[in-house]
């Protein structure tokens, strides 16, 4: 269970932030509007780990940590849709 459980959450993460952010939307006129604060916050933060990423490879930022964690999951979107798409390339082989 354990094993199904991490694999299932952590492939799944990007869909369940899409409908993080959309449940937050519907929550504008209501006193859980921070919630869509804080995740739009976090999101403009990983951007700009994106321009201090690409500015300079070698410095160290705080926002980097939510950018490589937006990188990941989009990474994961991605694939995800190209697995259910039909269009992967590359197939997985044992070591032998």
């Amino acid at each position: 269970f354990l094993l199904f459980s991490h694999r299932f959450l952590r492939y799944t993460t990007p869909l369940w932030l899409i409908s993080l952010f959309v449940s937050n939307v519907f929550l504008l006129n209501s006193n859980l509007v921070y919630c869509l604060y804080l995740q739009l916050i976090f999101y403009f933060l990983a951007a700009l780990g994106l321009v201090l990423e690409r500015a300079n490879h070698r410095v160290y930022s705080p926002f980097l940590i939510p950018f490589y964690f937006c990188m990941v999951n989009c990474a994961a979107l991605l694939a995800l849709v190209k697995n259910i798409l039909g269009k992967t390339d590359m197939l997985w082989e044992k070591a032998r």
